[in-house]
């Protein structure tokens, strides 16, 4: 199995606030350009339907969320039976040792400083060892 993470940031909180302004800038634009010409009206109704101009300005300013890191993990059958029949970890951050509470059988490193922790549940349970004969 293969497993991709991708971990993204937010902007200045909410990007599509951005966007919204960048539109009707762009909207203003494309109606003054309208009216100075004429002739262009209809191709630049299409301009506008298309979103294009909207969707490069937002580009050009950097208001889309950033990708901070991917990262693939491959796991065997082998490692899924064993994750799945193994007890959790709880994650401590690496500065001060501070518990996250987070419990998590594999970790994927996203980026410089994102981690992002995953567990492997069965469904059914696993089946308990036989603890052997009683002595």
């Amino acid at each position: 199995m293969s497993l991709t993470t991708t971990v993204i940031e937010h902007d200045q909180g909410d990007p599509d606030a951005f966007r919204d302004e960048i539109d009707a800038a762009v909207t203003l634009a494309l109606a003054v350009a309208g009216l100075l010409f004429p002739l262009a009206s209809p191709i630049l109704v299409l301009v506008k339907a298309s979103g294009l101009v909207t969707d490069f300005f937002n580009w050009l300013v950097g208001t889309d969320d950033d990708l901070v890191g991917r990262s693939t993990v491959v796991l065997s059958d082998d490692d899924l039976l064993a994750y799945s029949t193994w007890g959790t970890i709880d994650y401590s951050e690496k500065v001060g040792g501070a518990s996250t509470g987070l419990p998590y059988h594999f970790l994927s490193k996203a980026g410089g400083a994102y981690v992002v922790a995953f567990t492997v549940d069965r469904d059914p349970d696993a089946p308990k060892p036989d603890p052997g004969p009683v002595l």
